[in-house]
């Protein structure tokens, strides 16, 4: 035990000591020629207001809804089943409350994002 103490302890003084970056995490000059990769030059000098830009309208909501009823409802039969697995369940309400509080928030935010991946039909986005 006492050993061991001692290994960690003389691992950090180690680490605190010596602090110096590696090699590989060293900075290099940039090749002649190179763009910064952070900020695109297209983005950059954009003529467009962010507060006028129109954002496409998208089926978020309708894969919200959809996502968190077919999830809650998965959520709520795989709580009870969980219950009752070993042994009648005292109490599946609670069981089946749980599981489809639990499985309609994850299906509400993962619905959201995959509907949020579709533009709605007949709304254009007007070009800059």
């Amino acid at each position: 035990m006492i050993e061991r103490l001692t290994r960690t302890a003389l691992l950090v003084a180690v680490a605190l000591v010596a602090r110096t970056p590696a090699l590989a995490q060293r900075p290099t000059a940039a090749p002649p020629g190179a763009r910064s990769p952070v900020v695109p030059l297209a983005y950059s000098f954009s003529p467009v207001d962010s507060s006028t830009r129109h954002i496409p309208r998208t089926y978020w909501l309708e894969g919200a809804i959809a996502g968190g009823a077919a999830l809650g409802l998965l959520g709520a039969i795989f709580f009870v089943d969980l219950c009752n697995f070993d042994g009648p369940c005292a109490n599946s309400v609670a069981a089946a409350a749980g599981g489809l509080i639990l499985g309609g928030l994850t299906g509400f935010g993962v619905g959201a994002m995959i509907g949020g991946q579709f533009p709605k039909h007949g709304y254009r986005v007007p070009l800059p």
